[in-house]
Protein backbone atom coordinates (compact mmCIF):
# COMPACT_ATOMS: atom_id res chain seq x y z
CA UNK A 1 0.00 0.00 0.00
CA UNK A 2 1.76 3.55 1.15
CA UNK A 3 4.69 1.21 1.22
CA UNK A 4 4.69 0.10 -2.64
CA UNK A 5 4.11 4.37 -3.21
CA UNK A 6 7.59 4.71 -0.93
CA UNK A 7 9.49 1.97 -2.50
CA UNK A 8 8.33 3.91 -6.44
CA UNK A 9 9.18 7.52 -5.47
CA UNK A 10 13.56 5.78 -3.73
CA UNK A 11 13.18 3.95 -7.34
CA UNK A 12 12.30 7.24 -9.21
CA UNK A 13 14.98 8.79 -7.13
CA UNK A 14 17.92 6.91 -7.28
CA UNK A 15 16.82 6.77 -11.31
CA UNK A 16 17.40 10.86 -11.16
CA UNK A 17 20.36 10.54 -8.71
CA UNK A 18 22.38 8.09 -11.57
CA UNK A 19 21.32 10.37 -14.46
CA UNK A 20 22.71 13.11 -12.68
CA UNK A 21 26.41 11.27 -12.11
CA UNK A 22 26.27 9.91 -8.51
CA UNK A 23 27.84 6.82 -8.69
CA UNK A 24 26.60 5.41 -5.64
CA UNK A 25 23.07 5.63 -7.00
CA UNK A 26 24.28 3.80 -9.97
CA UNK A 27 26.08 1.01 -8.10
CA UNK A 28 22.68 1.02 -6.11
CA UNK A 29 20.55 0.78 -9.38
CA UNK A 30 22.88 -1.85 -10.71
CA UNK A 31 22.03 -4.15 -7.52
CA UNK A 32 18.32 -3.69 -7.82
CA UNK A 33 16.59 -6.71 -9.48
CA UNK A 34 13.06 -6.73 -8.36
CA UNK A 35 10.58 -4.04 -7.07
CA UNK A 36 7.05 -5.13 -5.77
CA UNK A 37 3.96 -2.90 -5.47
CA UNK A 38 1.56 -4.35 -3.49
CA UNK A 39 -1.92 -2.88 -3.17
CA UNK A 40 -1.09 0.29 -4.32
CA UNK A 41 -2.61 1.88 -7.53
CA UNK A 42 -0.64 4.22 -9.79
CA UNK A 43 -0.95 8.41 -9.22
CA UNK A 44 -4.49 8.73 -10.82
CA UNK A 45 -4.65 12.26 -13.64
CA UNK A 46 -6.03 14.08 -10.75
CA UNK A 47 -2.59 14.11 -8.91
CA UNK A 48 0.49 16.20 -9.46
CA UNK A 49 1.23 20.18 -10.17
CA UNK A 50 -1.35 22.22 -9.01
CA UNK A 51 -3.82 19.62 -7.89
CA UNK A 52 -4.90 19.88 -3.86
CA UNK A 53 -4.47 16.61 -2.07
CA UNK A 54 -6.89 14.71 -1.24
CA UNK A 55 -6.96 12.55 1.88
CA UNK A 56 -9.57 9.95 2.26
CA UNK A 57 -12.33 10.27 4.82
CA UNK A 58 -13.14 9.04 7.55
CA UNK A 59 -15.82 6.73 6.55
CA UNK A 60 -13.35 5.79 3.09
CA UNK A 61 -10.55 4.53 6.03
CA UNK A 62 -13.26 2.51 7.83
CA UNK A 63 -14.79 1.26 4.45
CA UNK A 64 -11.17 0.80 2.77
CA UNK A 65 -8.18 0.67 5.17
CA UNK A 66 -8.39 -0.09 8.54
CA UNK A 67 -8.44 -3.67 8.25
CA UNK A 68 -10.25 -4.09 11.66
CA UNK A 69 -13.67 -5.52 12.47
CA UNK A 70 -16.39 -3.08 13.47
CA UNK A 71 -16.00 -3.68 17.34
CA UNK A 72 -12.41 -3.00 16.70
CA UNK A 73 -13.05 0.14 15.10
CA UNK A 74 -15.74 1.56 17.50
CA UNK A 75 -13.05 0.94 20.78
CA UNK A 76 -11.60 4.00 22.76
CA UNK A 77 -8.11 2.98 21.52
CA UNK A 78 -8.72 2.61 18.03
CA UNK A 79 -10.77 6.04 18.18
CA UNK A 80 -7.91 7.58 20.10
CA UNK A 81 -5.19 5.92 18.80
CA UNK A 82 -5.10 3.82 15.87
CA UNK A 83 -7.72 6.11 13.49
CA UNK A 84 -5.26 9.36 13.85
CA UNK A 85 -2.53 7.54 12.71
CA UNK A 86 -4.31 6.24 9.89
CA UNK A 87 -4.89 9.64 9.30
CA UNK A 88 -1.55 10.93 8.98
CA UNK A 89 -0.30 7.58 7.04
CA UNK A 90 -3.27 8.76 4.16
CA UNK A 91 -1.97 12.38 4.71
CA UNK A 92 1.75 11.43 3.66
CA UNK A 93 0.80 8.85 1.12
CA UNK A 94 -1.28 11.87 -0.64
CA UNK A 95 1.60 13.82 -0.55
CA UNK A 96 4.09 10.72 -1.67
CA UNK A 97 1.19 10.35 -4.51
CA UNK A 98 1.55 13.79 -5.74
CA UNK A 99 5.42 13.69 -5.78
CA UNK A 100 5.31 10.22 -8.31
CA UNK A 101 3.16 11.75 -10.45
CA UNK A 102 5.45 14.80 -11.18
CA UNK A 103 7.63 12.51 -12.26
CA UNK A 104 5.18 10.00 -13.69
CA UNK A 105 2.33 11.67 -15.42
CA UNK A 106 3.84 15.28 -15.69
CA UNK A 107 7.45 14.03 -17.44
CA UNK A 108 9.55 16.16 -15.39
CA UNK A 109 12.04 13.27 -15.24
CA UNK A 110 14.26 13.58 -18.30
CA UNK A 111 14.39 11.06 -21.00
CA UNK A 112 17.70 9.60 -20.22
CA UNK A 113 16.37 8.13 -16.86
CA UNK A 114 15.34 4.62 -18.65
CA UNK A 115 14.20 1.95 -16.49
CA UNK A 116 17.09 -0.87 -15.57
CA UNK A 117 16.29 -3.74 -18.60
CA UNK A 118 17.12 -6.22 -16.17
CA UNK A 119 14.43 -4.95 -13.45
CA UNK A 120 11.30 -7.15 -12.59
CA UNK A 121 8.14 -5.29 -11.49
CA UNK A 122 5.60 -7.37 -9.87
CA UNK A 123 2.46 -5.38 -9.44
CA UNK A 124 -0.08 -7.01 -7.07
CA UNK A 125 -3.49 -6.13 -5.56
CA UNK A 126 -6.85 -7.42 -4.47
CA UNK A 127 -10.09 -8.22 -7.07
CA UNK A 128 -12.43 -6.44 -5.19
CA UNK A 129 -10.06 -3.58 -3.47
CA UNK A 130 -11.65 -0.15 -4.19
CA UNK A 131 -8.63 1.97 -4.05
CA UNK A 132 -6.63 0.03 -6.76
CA UNK A 133 -8.88 -1.22 -9.82
CA UNK A 134 -7.43 -4.79 -11.69
CA UNK A 135 -7.61 -2.28 -15.07
CA UNK A 136 -5.03 0.69 -13.60
CA UNK A 137 -2.15 -1.58 -13.03
CA UNK A 138 -0.38 -1.47 -16.01
CA UNK A 139 -0.41 2.08 -15.65
CA UNK A 140 2.71 1.06 -13.31
CA UNK A 141 3.89 -0.42 -16.60
CA UNK A 142 6.41 2.54 -17.15
CA UNK A 143 8.88 1.41 -14.07
CA UNK A 144 10.48 -1.53 -15.83
CA UNK A 145 11.46 -1.85 -19.43
CA UNK A 146 11.14 -5.29 -20.22
CA UNK A 147 10.09 -7.45 -17.33
CA UNK A 148 6.46 -6.50 -16.33
CA UNK A 149 3.95 -8.93 -14.22
CA UNK A 150 0.69 -8.28 -12.75
CA UNK A 151 -1.13 -10.44 -10.58
CA UNK A 152 -4.71 -10.35 -8.57
CA UNK A 153 -5.66 -12.20 -5.62
CA UNK A 154 -8.99 -12.81 -4.11
CA UNK A 155 -10.11 -9.83 -1.47
CA UNK A 156 -10.04 -6.15 -1.15
CA UNK A 157 -7.42 -3.74 0.33
CA UNK A 158 -7.38 -6.45 3.44
CA UNK A 159 -5.54 -9.15 0.97
CA UNK A 160 -2.63 -7.08 2.12
CA UNK A 161 -3.00 -9.58 5.35
CA UNK A 162 -5.09 -12.34 4.45
CA UNK A 163 -2.99 -13.37 1.36
CA UNK A 164 -0.11 -12.14 2.66
CA UNK A 165 1.43 -16.18 2.75
CA UNK A 166 0.76 -15.50 -1.40
CA UNK A 167 2.61 -12.12 -1.86
CA UNK A 168 4.93 -13.44 -0.06
CA UNK A 169 5.57 -16.30 -2.15
CA UNK A 170 5.31 -14.40 -5.51
CA UNK A 171 8.32 -12.40 -4.38
CA UNK A 172 10.11 -16.01 -3.06
CA UNK A 173 9.58 -16.64 -7.04
CA UNK A 174 10.86 -13.77 -8.36
CA UNK A 175 13.95 -13.68 -6.38
CA UNK A 176 14.92 -17.29 -6.97
CA UNK A 177 16.05 -17.47 -10.10
CA UNK A 178 17.96 -14.44 -9.57
CA UNK A 179 19.96 -14.91 -6.27
CA UNK A 180 22.84 -17.35 -7.77
CA UNK A 181 23.16 -15.23 -11.14
CA UNK A 182 23.51 -12.21 -9.29
CA UNK A 183 25.91 -13.23 -6.55
CA UNK A 184 27.94 -14.72 -9.52
CA UNK A 185 27.99 -11.57 -11.37
CA UNK A 186 28.03 -8.67 -8.62
CA UNK A 187 31.90 -7.24 -8.91
CA UNK A 188 33.41 -6.27 -5.69
CA UNK A 189 33.41 -2.29 -5.33
CA UNK A 190 36.40 -0.52 -6.59
CA UNK A 191 38.60 1.31 -4.43
CA UNK A 192 37.24 4.89 -5.83
CA UNK A 193 33.92 3.59 -4.85
CA UNK A 194 35.02 2.73 -1.32
CA UNK A 195 36.73 6.50 -1.02
CA UNK A 196 33.33 8.22 -2.16
CA UNK A 197 31.15 5.89 -0.02
CA UNK A 198 33.62 6.93 2.98
CA UNK A 199 33.39 10.70 2.40
CA UNK A 200 29.86 10.64 1.94
CA UNK A 201 29.53 8.90 5.29
CA UNK A 202 32.03 12.14 6.70
CA UNK A 203 29.71 14.45 4.84
CA UNK A 204 25.78 13.89 5.79
CA UNK A 205 24.77 16.81 3.64
CA UNK A 206 26.85 16.04 0.63
CA UNK A 207 23.50 13.65 -0.30
CA UNK A 208 20.73 14.51 1.62
CA UNK A 209 18.86 11.11 2.88
CA UNK A 210 15.86 9.25 0.45
CA UNK A 211 13.85 9.74 3.49
CA UNK A 212 13.98 10.41 6.60
CA UNK A 213 13.43 13.18 9.72
CA UNK A 214 15.17 15.74 10.41
CA UNK A 215 14.84 17.88 13.83
CA UNK A 216 15.00 21.29 14.50
CA UNK A 217 14.95 23.23 17.25
CA UNK A 218 11.80 25.51 18.05
CA UNK A 219 12.81 27.39 20.74
CA UNK A 220 11.82 27.06 24.47
CA UNK A 221 8.20 26.00 25.19
CA UNK A 222 6.37 28.60 27.20
CA UNK A 223 2.71 28.24 28.93
CA UNK A 224 0.87 25.06 30.64
CA UNK A 225 3.93 22.61 30.12
CA UNK A 226 6.23 24.37 32.48
CA UNK A 227 3.53 23.88 35.42
CA UNK A 228 3.31 20.47 34.30
CA UNK A 229 6.94 19.94 34.61
CA UNK A 230 6.87 21.67 37.83
CA UNK A 231 4.54 19.02 39.12
CA UNK A 232 5.71 16.46 38.51
CA UNK A 233 8.89 17.61 40.10
CA UNK A 234 7.11 18.06 43.49
CA UNK A 235 5.63 14.57 43.07
CA UNK A 236 9.01 12.73 42.38
CA UNK A 237 10.36 14.89 45.27
CA UNK A 238 7.78 13.95 47.53
CA UNK A 239 8.23 10.38 46.53
CA UNK A 240 12.39 10.90 47.50
CA UNK A 241 10.89 11.27 51.07
CA UNK A 242 8.81 8.76 51.59
CA UNK A 243 11.08 5.76 53.44
CA UNK A 244 11.14 2.36 52.11
CA UNK A 245 12.37 -0.94 53.63
CA UNK A 246 13.99 -3.83 51.94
Amino acid sequence: SFGGLVVVEIYLELRRRAFDGDRRATRALSRLKCLVVAGRAPPSSHSGVGVPLRVPTDDEIKEVYALADDKTMQSEAYQKVALPRLKADMAADARAEARVARRLLVGSSPPEEEAPGDLRVVVVGGLDDPSFPPADATKWRSLAADHFQVRFLPGGHDFLVKRYADILGEVVNQLSPLVTTTTETAAPASKQDEEEDAAAKDDDDSHPPLYGVRWEHVGDVDGPLEEEEEEEEEEESALLKIPTTR
